[in-house]
């Protein structure tokens, strides 16, 4: 595998497993949950980073979906240190699998930099941050992009955000519905994203189906 490139022409089909943020802050859940997907015999094992101060304020009206607690807090409360994040990384690889982590800033970009992440992954929310795509494409690393919510222009100018600094890119289909119907998972917009964009394509899936 290319530690540059983990996802791309070397597999033809490269697995990533996701753990997001249910580990509810506990780190040996965290940890746990590595173990598992290794022995899934994924490929890759992704969470996710924010950074309060960063992403959110203190008074920020909560959407529907978010209950009982302020984003803020629970973004503290279930974030890790960098200590717990190396520790994350290196038992990640320590079983065979790339670990990766969707940042939800700049500043959550860094850290990760800062941890030696080998890909960069764009959470569907931030397609049109384009400042944050440019900040992540200048890295370097691969750019991993999920287009759930966006249309055809916005994915237009995310592409052209992160190709104004990189070519090492990856878009994934994504249909933001949580869970998604099998006749809404989109698997042929991944060959139009191909044809489109001429690059390498995926599949970020929330369906609870076998397709």
């Amino acid at each position: 595998m290319n530690q540059n490139n983990p996802v791309g022409k070397d597999k033809p089909c490269f697995i990533i497993a996701e753990v997001g943020s249910t580990h509810d802050g506990n780190f040996h859940m965290a940890k746990t949950m590595i173990d598992l997907a290794a022995e899934s015999g994924v490929d890759a094992v992704k969470f996710q980073t924010h950074i309060s101060e960063a992403e959110t304020l203190p008074d920020a009206p909560m959407p529907p979906f978010f209950k009982g607690e302020p984003r803020y807090e629970y973004f503290i409360r279930t974030g890790f240190d960098f200590e717990q994040w190396t520790e994350l990384k290196r038992h990640a690889e320590d079983k065979g699998l790339v670990f990766m982590s969707s940042s939800f800033s700049i500043a959550a970009t860094e850290l990760l930099e800062q941890l030696g992440i080998v890909c960069h992954k764009v959470p569907s929310g931030e397609v049109t941050n384009i400042p944050y795509l440019e900040h992540m494409a200048k890295t370097g690393k691969q750019v991993l992009l999920s287009s759930g919510m966006s249309n055809w222009d916005e994915l237009d100018q995310a592409v052209a955000a992160v190709k104004k600094h990189s070519d090492n890119l990856v878009l994934f289909q994504c249909t933001t519905e949580y869970p998604v119907k099998p006749e809404n998972v989109g698997l042929n917009v991944m060959e139009q994203m191909k044809e489109r964009y001429g690059v390498p394509v995926g599949l970020s899936d929330h369906s609870l189906h076998n397709i």
